[in-house]
């Protein structure tokens, strides 16, 4: 039932990807994508090595500070895999945190440092998305670029990230509220598995996951410097991205300002997180296409860009990952990562 209603998302995902070039004017398409200029792409190409680098120094700043002694190269490693090949699998990222789990184990971490590192950075990873978010779109409201008649949608996804960041690192900060927020994340799971035959939570389970997350919320309070560090290095990877992003846009000849770029890139990565498709596909070209074009962004030039930025920031290092590791360890991994809670 799972693997049946991820494939009708990845059908639907698709479809919504054909609708855009349909929509669009394929000949005019081509041309953007065919005269791509070499200067923005090859930045493009560069801020995205470095915005994967930041997500291996962010795992690398949570190791240190567990004092947990990985060499910084089998940890960029594990980072850059880890994010590769989440884009193979579906349900929100989920697959993600599975992954970095199966390559740390393969690096010999214990489970409980393994299960921590992987939390706190799952969380820190969720804080920035949320912020970029919030900031995509309420930025165009503050400074006046988008009317206030049409305001509404933009201030209601601002406002519920706004109100999702509080609630997470409330739960990190306040024992009650943290074990509240489980509670209502173990009755979505109910709620969602009884519409696709999920496995059921046994009482062991859902005592481990508490504690787990108690234990969690305990070494984050008591080790400030490490977790702001990580932040950074985290908030440094989404930066670069959006950057590629940008540069993208330059390669195509087309000026994109400030606040659609952010409210582009804001509405992509709340997609590709939330989208129950391998990497998002579909609803991350459509939702950033459509704000773009809402913005003033001629269709074909922001189709363009948004698939020249998927093409270098996530198939490129999609290709390199199933290169380096072989198909044989890859099809593992996956299946491990899907099997792990």
């Amino acid at each position: 039932m799972v693997r049946r209603a991820a494939a009708s998302l990845l059908v639907l995902g698709i479809l919504v990807l054909a609708a855009l070039l349909f929509l669009g004017d394929l000949e005019r398409i081509g041309l953007h994508l065919s005269s791509l200029s070499p200067l923005p792409l090859t930045l493009a190409l560069v801020v995205t090595a470095f915005s994967y680098l930041c997500g291996g120094f962010s795992l690398a700043a949570l190791l240190q500070a567990l004092g947990i002694r990985l060499p910084l190269g089998r940890t960029l490693r594990v980072a850059f895999f880890a994010t590769a090949l989440n884009y193979l699998v579906s349900f929100g990222g989920i697959g993600g945190v599975g992954l970095r789990l199966a390559l740390f184990h393969r690096e010999g971490l214990h489970p409980s440092d393994n299960a921590l590192v992987s939390l706190i950075h799952t969380a820190l990873m969720n804080a920035v998305l949320l912020v970029f978010v919030a900031v995509g779109f309420g930025v165009p409201v503050a400074t006046g670029e988008l009317p206030w008649r049409r305001a509404g949608p933009h201030l209601a996804l601002a406002g519920f990230s706004l109100a999702a960041l509080g609630m997470l690192v409330g739960a990190f900060l306040n024992p009650s509220l943290r074990h509240r927020v489980l509670e209502m994340g173990f009755r979505a799971y109910r709620w969602l598995g009884r519409r696709l035959r999920l496995p059921p939570l046994s009482d062991r389970i859902r005592e481990e996951t508490v504690l787990r997350f108690d234990r969690t919320a305990r070494w984050v309070r008591s080790h400030p410097a490490g977790v702001l560090g990580a932040f950074v290095w985290v908030a440094g990877e989404w930066g670069a991205a959006l950057g590629c992003l940008a540069f993208c846009f330059r390669a195509v000849g087309q000026s994109v300002d400030a606040s659609p770029l952010l409210a582009g890139y804001a509405i992509g990565i709340f997609a590709g997180a939330a989208a129950f498709t391998p990497g998002g596909i579909g609803f991350v070209e459509g939702g950033m296409t459509a704000v773009f074009v809402s913005m003033g962004v001629p269709l074909e030039a922001a189709l363009a860009a948004v698939l020249v930025y998927r093409f270098i920031y996530y198939v490129l290092p999609l290709a390199l990952a199933l290169a380096w590791l072989g198909p044989a360890t890859v099809r593992h991994l996956v299946r491990v990562a899907r099997a792990r809670p």
